[in-house]
C-alpha cells in the first residue's frame, strides 16, 4: 500500500491523503454494512471515501481522506492498525480464515459420513 498527499489549502490546514488499498483488504476497512468507515470517520473526523468497485475488478481500491492535518494522521494510523491487526491475526486476504477450520481452508473438524452412519446403526431405537 502507498500514501500520496494531495494538498488542497486555501488559507486553512485542511490536507487530502490517498492510499492506494488492495482491493481484498478494503472490505476490512468497509466493515459490516460499513460499520467501520463510519466510526473512523467519526472518531476522527475525517471525510473518507473509499469507491466501490466495479465489476469483478481486483485493481487497488483509492481509499480518499480529507480533513484537517492532525485528523488526517489519526486516520491514517488507524487504517494502518486495522491493516497490521489484520496481518497479526493471519488474515489471509483480508478475510481471517471464513471457510472454517484451523487454518482457514475448510478442514477442520470434519467426520465421514459413513462414520456417522455407523453410528446411527449402533444406537439402539427408542420408542
Amino acid at each position: 500500500m502507498s500514501w500520496q498527499r494531495v494538498l488542497k489549502s486555501m488559507g486553512t490546514d485542511e490536507i487530502t491523503e490517498i492510499l492506494m488499498c488492495p482491493d481484498r483488504k478494503a472490505g476490512l476497512l468497509i466493515g459490516k454494512g460499513g460499520q467501520n468507515v463510519a466510526n473512523l470517520r467519526k472518531e476522527t473526523g475525517t471525510n473518507i471515501d473509499i469507491p466501490k468497485t466495479e465489476g469483478d475488478s481486483k485493481e487497488p481500491r483509492k481509499v480518499t481522506i480529507s480533513g484537517p492535518a492532525a485528523a488526517v494522521h489519526s486516520a491514517k494510523q488507524r487504517i494502518q492498525q486495522i491493516l497490521d491487526e489484520d496481518a497479526a491475526a493471519g488474515g489471509k486476504d483480508g478475510q481471517k480464515g471464513k471457510k472454517g477450520g484451523k487454518d482457514g481452508k475448510g478442514k477442520g473438524r470434519r467426520r465421514s459420513r459413513s462414520r456417522s452412519r455407523d453410528r446411527d446403526r449402533r444406537s439402539p431405537a427408542k420408542d
